[in-house]
């Protein structure tokens, strides 16, 4: 008899929900986190309504401590290089949350037995089921067995290289890039903040926390961070008064291009794999929604293996085709205004902004999208999304990691 009915991989809004979906059908549920909770997380924190309501029903209300004092999302404002910001307002205001306290609530809220500070450091086939290898901070070992394992554990999941080696050998990878300053910038820290500028990396970003502001950026796995971030900082200081007073901490993560380019791994096996660490990610990388419904879908599919003898796997993947075609649609010119997880007034944005401007805002964007996406197969891959959805009006055939 394997020690726990599911094993999960990873503390964030993904393995939260998936134990979440399991502990309520009654499964004996370990969730267990790399590091100590709470745990930081290189992220905006950006909760758009569709998180909130998920959690709201499935978790209850967000607590006050979790939110930012700096107030919630105003909208997105768009930076150019040669002609004026387009702020695109929010329909309602996006939650502004620290991911340690809002992370850590979920996982509370789970219900689940939680181990933190011990990773994961091998997965292999057993009759019952799968064995894991746990190793905590001390070096101490244990071997945990269970019936499914659902790996949540972010971008660069240690479960699917192990299990799948292959998965990660087939796709290109951005490391992002964000550091804590106090300061002052002349830019009103109601909105979140994104630049299409050439030369700062393939995506740069200005939020608020509290008393912080955050400049982050990301470039392709290989290039040096470092000078596009330096270069960053000075086209706000030119641009936004940027005055950095203080600098206190770094994060940084690696994220995978799985989504985008329809290669989506759910699984292998009694493995399965949800959130970001399967391949979605939302334009803007906006993750928390999908991660939450993922997750909790692959719960559900664990729930209706164990109970109905189904497999697990198979009812994964026709729960998850929804969610993987709302992830190719972000990634598709004609289709991503249709598919934010947040309500935008795109219309009355477009409408506001002066006529005269907009051959330059479609430079501006062609030479950015031109110069920082070369070489990860994202801005062929978002031709193809949005040739399949415009012209020949079919559903994507929704594609997954070829497995050796």
């Amino acid at each position: 008899m394997p020690d726990f009915d599911v094993l999960v991989v990873g503390a964030g809004p993904a393995g939260a929900a998936c134990a979440k979906s399991c502990v309520q059908a009654g499964l004996r549920t370990l969730l267990v986190e790399r590091r100590p909770l709470p745990r930081s997380k290189p992220c905006s924190g950006l909760v758009a309504l569709e998180a909130e309501r998920f959690v709201t029903k499935h978790f209850g209300p967000l607590p006050a401590a979790c939110r930012s004092r700096s107030g919630d999302y105003t909208g997105i404002a768009l930076h150019f290089a040669s002609v004026p910001s387009l702020f695109v307002p929010g329909r309602c205001k996006a939650a502004n949350v620290w991911r340690h306290s809002f992370d850590h609530f979920l996982v509370e809220r789970s219900g689940a037995e939680v181990r933190d500070g011990t990773r994961c450091a091998a997965v292999e086939e057993i009759p019952a089921g799968v064995a894991a290898r746990l190793c905590d901070r001390p070096g101490q070992q244990s071997r945990v067995t269970a019936r499914y394992l659902v790996a949540c554990d972010g971008g660069y999941s240690k479960v699917v290289a192990v299990v799948a080696p292959e998965v990660y050998r087939q796709t290109a990878w951005a490391l992002v890039y964000q550091r804590y300053y106090r300061g002052r910038i002349e830019l009103d820290p109601g909105p979140y903040h994104t630049f299409l500028a050439r030369g700062m990396g393939i995506y740069t970003w200005v939020t608020f926390k509290d008393d912080f502001i955050i400049v982050g950026c990301g470039c392709m796995r290989g290039d040096r961070i470092g000078g596009y971030h330096r270069r960053f900082v000075e086209h706000l200081r030119s641009r936004f008064g940027f005055e950095p007073k203080e600098s206190l901490r770094d994060e940084g993560c690696l994220g995978n291009a799985l989504g985008p380019t329809n290669r989506f791994f759910l699984g292998k096996g009694r493995v399965l794999v949800a959130g970001e660490a399967a391949g979605f990610l939302h334009l803007g990388g906006e993750g928390i929604s999908a991660a939450l419904a993922t997750g909790y879908l692959a719960g559900q599919a664990v729930v209706s293996a164990i109970a109905e003898g189904r497999d697990a796997l198979t009812c994964y993947l026709a729960a998850t085709r929804h969610e993987r075609e709302r992830v190719l649609d972000q990634w598709s010119f004609t289709r991503l205004f249709r598919s934010f997880a947040h309500p935008l007034a795109l219309g009355a944005a477009f409408a506001r902004y002066p006529w005269r401007h907009y051959p330059g805002l479609v430079r501006d964007t062609y030479r950015f999208l031109d110069q920082e996406g070369r070489g990860s197969g994202v801005g062929a891959a978002m031709v193809r999304n949005s040739w399949q959805r415009l012209w020949s009006r079919r559903r994507y055939s929704v594609g997954e990691v070829e497995q050796e």
